[in-house]
């Protein structure tokens, strides 16, 4: 098996494009390019625009305020991936909670869709509708997000003959997590026996009844996922 995995940072960006467009039913581009309109044009490839669209700016990440131990935790120990051909090793993902600072801006040639998405912006923050978990190696990671309880509307000067636009502007921050790529081997034991000591007579006869002397205390019972990546609710 190849020791290579995909970033949970990058899943985490996927995980945002899917539901974003799931809640305000439109596209997502994460870009930090200066020239957004000029991407857009290019991908229209001389049709006209497609309104509306929306760009999220990754302004910057952080190591959240809160639970440095639980950071430590995480690069140190990880979370189980995927197990080894032979099933008796497993591949360590190690990770870090981290926060991500995104400018969104939403573009729209009709204002009334802009008041809509001011809207919406505002139930998905007190509802927590952008929300979504990934599935990495074999735990539901949580991802949550905090929106901009407000959302601003800022005048735009057009350039003579450009179509009407309308913008809206707000900020989230995405309580997301980074690892590595680099899967590391550890051993996982399949099954594990351990002596059972009974202090008098009526446990001694339960555990003879039960078992032999040994129980078994701990075994693999779910099966391996093929893959990894948001799962969006």
């Amino acid at each position: 098996m190849d020791n290579k995995i995909t970033p949970i940072e990058k899943m985490v960006k996927e995980g945002l494009v899917q539901n974003f467009r799931k809640v305000f039913d439109t596209d997502l581009t994460i870009t930090n390019t200066s020239n957004k309109r000029e991407l857009v044009a290019r991908r229209a490839q001389g049709r006209a625009l497609k309104y509306p669209f929306a760009f999220a700016e990754l302004n910057s990440v952080s190591l959240p305020t809160q639970g440095a131990y639980r950071s430590q935790s995480l690069l140190r120990r990880g979370i189980v991936g995927q197990a080894t051909s032979d099933n008796l090793g497993t591949f360590k993902l190690s990770m870090i909670p981290m926060d991500s600072t995104y400018q969104i801006l939403y573009i729209t040639n009709d204002f009334s869709q802009a008041e809509k998405f001011g809207k919406t912006w505002l139930m998905a923050a007190v509802g927590g509708f952008l929300k979504f978990s990934i599935l990495y190696g074999v735990a539901d990671v949580g991802i949550s997000l905090e929106l901009d309880r407000q959302v601003s509307f800022p005048q735009r000067d057009a350039a003579p003959n450009a179509p009407e636009e309308y913008e809206v502007t707000a900020n989230l921050i995405i309580n997301g997590y980074a690892s590595h790529d680099a899967l590391m081997n550890q051993q996982a034991a399949t099954t594990v026996e351990a002596t059972v000591y009974a202090t008098n007579e009526s446990e001694k006869a339960l555990m003879q009844a039960d078992s032999p002397g040994t129980v078994e205390v701990f075994k693999f019972t779910r099966g391996w996922p093929q893959g990894s990546g948001p799962l969006t609710s």
